[in-house]
């Protein structure tokens, strides 16, 4: 019979694939802050500095407006070896052939400057920066069908299958969102001073599918007994803020730091299961479909340097990423059972080890304004910047959902200042080292078997690299 609380804690294990900060995704927001190596912790000055560092709202004078489309692609390729290196099995290299992921920010800022205590009031909305969506080869759309729509019958179709989809126990498919709305209040105190602090709340969309291996007394990865499990969970509102100042210091240069606060998201999902061949004609089935998850993200740290000349900006960022606190998934079923010959058993709560850490970046860009040499090209600015990561993932938690290890980027970008309006175009390429890992700590889901006999599913190699494309307009109106 199915082990329950195991079968169930397979659900959620590549849900929260969708987050931000170093380490995990794509950073960050904006199309100008990306071509500067997503820099902009420092006194950034349009809507990103919502997330960014809220006090920059401070200097933003007048009626601010902000939309920006971003496109992030993963090229992501899996090899699945044994520990030793060795492919006996003959598994196939799987790669990512999910589409771009379009994601859409927006901002609105209004400074208020004749009131006794001047202040600038924001709101905004943007995604979680960068998820891309995953999607690998799904062994039950693999399987042969008659023209009834039933399996075909025959051994040889298992072992076509699990060399085809050798990663189908840890990831088959991710495509979920989190997007973020804000509201940031920002003032300016003797000049130099700037606060500000945003609150948010968070909207999570979670949808994945994974497969597990239902075969109640032999251990082993035989296709014919998997089963596809398709999660589809949310969370309405999840609150958080972003704590933020900036100084002015002499020679153009200005100093800011932000505390972004941990968040902890409590969502509420349905799950469907799907058996293959095996698992139909033994009628293994379940009752109920719902259940609560709750996942850790973590807080962020952010602190800059910028210097400022007519020709030209120039900033250094820090940021830390506390990811340990995303060290596990905790769920909790609610009224859901396993049902087969053997009987009826209810799922109890469980919790899924993750093994995140903390990571930090270095981020170092800037603008140049050639106007200052040519009157002709007043209309121009060139961006440019760089970006290092250190990995949130340990190598031996690498996995398909985990596939952002560490990294640098290389981003350019040119802004046009079109009338009020001012246009903004960038391109970041993420490098990432390939990673061979042979240590892995993945484990295949298979909730009938002991410990002992799952299967490590995590050992091979791994590359990744990521290419995003944004575009963003702006506009500023007034001096109110």
């Amino acid at each position: 019979m199915l082990r329950p609380a195991l079968f169930v804690a397979t659900l959620f294990a590549l849900l929260p694939g969708a987050a931000w900060g170093s380490g995990l995704d794509i950073p960050d927001l904006g199309a100008a802050e990306l071509a500067s190596g997503s820099t902009g912790a420092a006194s950034p000055t349009d809507a990103t500095a919502l997330t960014y560092n809220p006090a920059g709202l401070a200097q933003q004078k007048g009626f601010r407006a902000l939309i920006d489309l971003r496109a992030v692609q993963e090229k992501l390729t899996f090899q699945r070896l044994n520990a030793d290196g060795s492919n006996e099995d003959g598994w196939l290299p799987v790669s990512n052939a999910g589409g771009p992921t379009i994601a859409p920010m927006f901002g609105l800022s209004y400074a208020l400057t004749r009131l006794p205590v001047p202040f600038t009031i924001a709101l905004g909305g943007h995604p979680a920066s960068g998820y891309t969506g995953l999607a690998f080869p799904d062994p039950l759309a693999i399987y042969p069908r008659d023209d009834s729509g039933s399996y075909r019958k025959g051994g040889t179709y298992a072992g076509e299958v699990a060399r085809e989809a050798p990663q189908r126990y840890s990831l088959i498919s991710n495509d979920s969102l989190v997007y973020t709305f804000d509201l940031g209040v920002a003032v300016c105190l003797m000049r130099k001073l700037d606060l500000g602090v945003t609150f948010r709340g968070q909207y999570a969309h979670f949808v994945s599918k994974q497969a597990i291996y239902g075969n109640p007394n032999t251990a082993g990865e035989n296709a014919g007994w998997d089963a596809d499990l398709a999660v589809d969970a949310t969370s309405a509102f999840t609150p958080s803020a972003t704590l933020g100042a900036s100084y002015a210091l002499p020679f153009g240069l200005a100093v800011g730091a932000s505390f972004e606060l941990p968040s902890d998201i409590h969502a509420h999902g349905t799950m469907t299961l799907t058996n293959g061949p095996a698992l139909t004609v033994a009628k293994a089935t379940q009752k109920g479909n719902q259940a609560d998850l709750v996942v850790k993200f973590p807080w962020i740290a952010r602190a800059g340097l910028k210097l400022s000349r007519p020709a030209f900006d120039l900033e250094l960022d820090f940021t830390y990423d506390a990811w340990s606190r995303y060290d596990a998934i905790e769920l909790d079923p609610h009224d859901v059972s396993i049902v087969s010959d053997s009987g009826t058993t209810k799922v109890q709560p469980s919790r899924l080890v993750k093994g995140l850490q903390d990571a930090q970046s270095l981020r170092f860009g800037g603008v140049f304004r050639p106007g200052t040499l040519a009157s002709a090209l007043s209309f121009l600015t060139v961006r440019a910047g760089v970006l290092g990561e250190t990995s949130a993932v340990p190598s031996s938690y690498t996995a398909l959902d985990q596939a952002n290890w560490e990294r640098l980027s290389a981003s350019v970008g040119l802004g046009f200042a079109l009338g009020g309006y001012q246009l903004v175009v960038a391109y970041a390429h993420f490098f990432q080292p390939d990673r061979q890992v042979r240590d892995s700590a993945v484990q295949q889901s298979a909730p009938n078997l002991p410990a002992a006999d799952v299967s490590i599913v995590g050992n091979g190699d791994y590359h990744a690299q990521i290419d995003v494309a944004d575009v963003s307009l702006s506009g500023a109106w007034g001096q109110y």
